[in-house]
């Protein structure tokens, strides 16, 4: 058998291996880098200021304020008052997105920018009905772990956005997201809610 059928079969085979695994990478690198693309034109893209996932979305998903709303948000940043707001809910961890929608485009000023005015007796996120703890005001505040029973229908006050909670939902939205037992607000989705609110 000639020299040049030894070597050539060998070295045929390695380079059409080669090219075999060149060819499985880009055709598996291809539609993720698709997916990575720009967005479609007229779309939006923002990243989520509490969650840090990727929002892409069309300026028409956006809900418009109703007036007491727009008051909540002037409240909070007075420079909008007599502008347009609209709302974008985040659909992975449900932030309120608020815009301005008088201009060119819309313009993003901010994340979780109100809540009801009134702190009444009830979960301001699923409105339960809260009931008081046996213990005095403050007793247990920023030490939660020592409190003798956390009952599910007891209230919690975010400190970040003053959000009145049930210890439920504040267990809810903690589940499986923290090390150290913090509880998140399901409103902010800051953490840690460590005040007691006495209804």
């Amino acid at each position: 058998m000639p020299n040049w059928v030894v070597w050539g079969i060998p070295l045929a085979v390695g380079v059409l291996g080669s090219l075999a695994v060149v060819q499985l990478a880009l055709r598996q690198r291809g539609p993720r880098s698709r997916g990575r693309g720009r967005a479609k034109s007229g779309t939006m893209e923002l990243p989520c200021s509490v969650c840090q996932k990727e929002l892409v979305f069309a300026p028409s998903e956006l809900t418009k304020l109703s007036g007491p709303e727009v008051a909540l948000v002037v409240r909070s940043i007075p420079r909008v008052r007599g502008r347009s707001v609209a709302e974008y809910v985040c659909p992975y961890c449900e932030a309120s997105h608020y815009f301005l929608v008088d201009g060119a485009k819309p313009e993003w000023i901010g994340a979780n920018l109100y809540t009801p005015e009134t702190k009444t007796g009830r979960c301001q996120q699923c409105r339960k009905a809260l009931h008081a703890p046996a213990w005095s005001v403050g007793q247990y505040d920023g030490r939660l772990n020592e409190a003798p029973f956390l009952r599910p229908d007891y209230g919690l006050m975010c400190p970040f956005c003053q959000s009145v909670i049930c210890v439920e939902c504040a267990e809810r939205t903690s589940h499986n997201r923290t090390t150290d037992g913090a509880l998140i607000c399901p409103r902010c989705h800051r953490q840690p809610v460590d005040r007691v609110f006495h209804p």
